[in-house]
């Protein structure tokens, strides 16, 4: 998940105790491994979470206690204030996608007993 402006991505590891930038050159973070931050994407009126597993993209070594974070501050050069959200969030929700009718949707994705689920939301 990128961010640009970068900014952002810096005042969310702030607000994470023992973060700490890991690779400067491509925006990565470090974090306690024992203490995953929790993320969430809000629009439509719903928030969006990324689960702990999604977002802990593995320790900065074999032997560290460290593990880098998937939220990263780099632009993708798609515009600003233009987020790219990749595998660490889609691996969340369902997309629904009607070319038809020009429109996209998301519902979150549940496991049960190690299965996914199509969660169903009537509004």
């Amino acid at each position: 998940m990128y961010s640009p402006p970068s900014e952002a991505v810096q005042s969310f590891y702030a607000s994470v105790p023992g973060s700490s930038i890991f690779d400067s050159q491509n925006g990565f973070y470090q974090f306690p491994c024992n203490s995953v931050p929790q993320v969430a994407f809000s629009w439509g009126g719903r928030s969006w979470n990324v689960s702990a597993a999604n977002f802990n993209l593995g320790k900065t070594s074999s032997t560290s206690q460290y593990c880098v974070g998937a939220l990263a501050g780099q632009d993708p050069g798609l515009g600003s204030n233009v987020w790219l959200l990749g595998d660490s969030y889609m691996k969340n929700v369902y997309s629904i996608l009607s070319f038809d009718r020009i429109r996209s949707g998301l519902l979150p994705c549940l496991r049960v007993c190690g299965l996914h689920i199509l969660a169903c939301m009537h509004h």
